[in-house]
């Protein structure tokens, strides 16, 4: 800071000095910055303008800078592991959602299969037992259906010879018996 205090003054006073100088030469016409004569102070004043623009440059303006490009780098890279990390408990609860997903179709799958045999297993159940009630059914239906063929038989014979002997009385005119008609029913009904 005292450099900068002690170069400040010096162009104070190289200023002063050099306007003193200007007052008592005679204005001449063209581009001033390339008069010969004040050439010397052009260059002096070019110098100390550099060393100050350098000096702010590199104590004030650069760290600076490169402070905030550390901080952007910092908070970058705080950035990338923050992602990097998200990433990683993503692809961890993807795993983790797969497994659970595989193990519900898994446990679905032996559910379905259980309940498959289950089901089965009473359909085959309820249908045997159906079967024996049905068997049973017709087991009796076909005794009923003997026992009436057996007493239609008998009827149908005694019926038969009952017709038959009305038959011969009417074709003849000669009377018969039901009871005498029956020898011939029974062979009419062997063939």
């Amino acid at each position: 800071m005292a450099i900068l205090t002690a170069l400040t003054s010096a162009a104070i006073f190289a200023a002063a000095e050099g306007a003193a100088h200007a007052e008592g030469a005679e204005h001449k016409t063209g581009l001033p910055q390339l008069a010969i004569e004040t050439f010397a102070g052009q260059v002096f004043w070019l110098a100390i303008s550099f060393v100050v623009l350098f000096v702010l440059l590199s104590w004030v303006v650069i760290p600076r800078i490169r402070g905030v490009l550390e901080m952007r780098r910092d908070r970058i890279a705080g950035d990338l592991a923050a992602a990097a990390a998200a990433k990683a408990e993503a692809d961890g609860a993807l795993k983790a959602y797969d497994k659970a997903v595989a193990e519900a179709r898994a446990r679905g799958r032996a559910l379905a299969e259980e309940t498959r045999r289950k089901t089965k297993a009473e359909s085959d159940a309820s249908r045997s037992e159906a079967e024996a009630a049905l068997n049973a059914k017709i087991a009796a239906s076909e005794e009923q259906l003997a026992a009436a063929t057996a007493a239609a038989m008998t009827n149908i014979r005694a019926v038969a010879s009952e017709t038959a002997a009305e038959i011969y009385t009417r074709l003849t005119g000669e009377t018969m018996a039901a009871p005498d008609a029956l020898p011939a029913v029974d062979a009419a009904l062997a063939r």
